[in-house]
């Protein structure tokens, strides 16, 4: 799946529009990490699911960067710190 691809999948499932600049740099991060992990020149098909999940969940926590916990009223949120 070539970065094109990645970019409008993640844009149908969690509905961005507007964040072309800002996903495409998620994006090539996610790839980096992953293709350092398992040791490879391109990312396999079979793992492209790990890159959009990834993009996604990354690109969520933009200005909340190692934030642990939160919480207001009955809401609370944790961030994972493993993708």
């Amino acid at each position: 799946m070539d970065n094109d691809d990645v970019l409008q999948r993640i844009k149908d499932i969690a509905g961005f529009e507007d964040s072309d600049t800002t996903l495409k740099a998620v994006i090539e991060l996610i790839k980096a990490r992953l293709l350092n992990l398992i040791d490879a020149d391109k990312v396999p098909d079979e793992l492209s699911y790990i890159v959009v999940d990834a993009s996604i969940s990354r690109f969520n926590r933009i200005s909340d960067e190692g934030k642990t916990s939160s919480g207001e009223n009955e809401v609370s949120a944790t961030w994972q710190v493993d993708d």
